[in-house]
């Protein structure tokens, strides 16, 4: 099964990973814990600018990288930057003196006041004595709450949900069966242990999957591998309802499904070649046969970069 890695990522998980280590090892006391990042914050106050940001922001990647400026300027104490939600994001950094007042605003706006200055403990999960194991896990479990909700807003037509993210499409927006209700709330629970070696990476050489694999091939895979059963590796394999192809890292273009942010069904239903929709517009516009009936799903691996 061995082949050449397009890229470090394969699949987009090592983003994912890089967010989650990123949390595993953030400073909560100096930042979100103790109140000293606040968001929606501002920094008021006359004469409270530096350096000149005001009109003429510096434009940074992170919150980190606005804290760093502000240590590094004569007289800051406080910085402003918006919440970067994206990769490579880039956002406005302004620079403020202690003549300034940070405070919490109103609403749900996304920018951060920071004091570069503060006195709280400095903690992080990692220094606790969390491990990674569990908040992997615990992530997953948000990932699939936040995306059952999702799914939830799309078949009330709210598609881009309160966070204005893409559109999804539904197949049954507006119809009764719709709605995804839990029979009852996740359980998490503590106590995974990670690798004595204090890193969540092998030296092991990493044996990958081929994308173009069958559906025997897959589970051969998945049996010699980790030692899952059939059943096993098609519930594993309903992860894809999730996510999107990563171009740049896979080299394959669009989606699993029409609502990738969304979690439901609907990877399943397409495995299984069920009469669906087709979406091709941003209105949702229900596309089927020549008809007007609902076409069948048609699987083709489409890859327009090679390595």
């Amino acid at each position: 099964y061995e082949r050449p890695s397009p890229s470090s990522s394969n699949n987009g998980l090592g983003d994912a990973i890089e967010f989650l280590e990123y949390i595993f090892t953030l400073d909560l006391g100096k930042t979100w814990a103790s109140g000293c990042y606040v968001k929606p914050g501002a920094v008021s106050g006359a004469n409270a600018h530096l350096a000149g940001t005001r009109h003429d922001p510096i434009w940074v990647s992170t919150v980190e990288e606005c804290r760093d400026h502000c240590l590094n300027t004569t007289d800051c104490k406080y910085f402003t930057v918006p919440h970067l939600r994206h990769i490579n994001a880039n956002g406005p950094c302004r620079l403020f003196s202690g003549a300034g007042t940070q405070r919490q605003t109103r609403g749900s706006g996304r920018l951060i006041a920071g004091d570069a200055y503060c006195e709280a403990d400095s903690w992080s999960l990692q220094s606790r004595g969390k491990s990674r194991a569990d908040l992997w896990a615990f992530a997953s479990l948000v990932a699939v709450e936040e995306g059952i909700q999702r799914h939830n807003w799309a078949c009330d037509g709210d598609r881009r949900s309160p966070h204005n993210g893409p559109i999804m499409c539904t197949q049954f927006e507006g119809e009764d069966q719709c709605s995804i209700e839990l029979p009852r709330p996740f359980v998490f629970k503590t106590g995974r242990k990670d690798c004595k070696s204090g890193s969540f990476m092998t030296d092991k050489k990493e044996n990958s999957p081929d994308e173009h694999f069958n559906g025997t091939m897959a589970v051969r895979f998945m049996e010699d591998n980790f030692g899952f059963s059939a059943k096993e590796t098609v519930t594993a394999m309903g992860a894809h309802t999730v996510g999107r192809f990563h171009q740049r890292q896979t080299g394959h273009k669009y989606v699993w499904t029409t609502d990738f942010q969304a979690f439901n069904n609907q990877y399943y239903r397409n495995i299984a070649g069920k009469e669906d929709w087709f979406f091709d517009d941003d209105e949702c516009n229900k596309v089927g046969d020549a008809w007007g009936n609902k076409g069948h799903a048609v699987w083709i691996a489409k890859m327009n970069q090679v390595y």
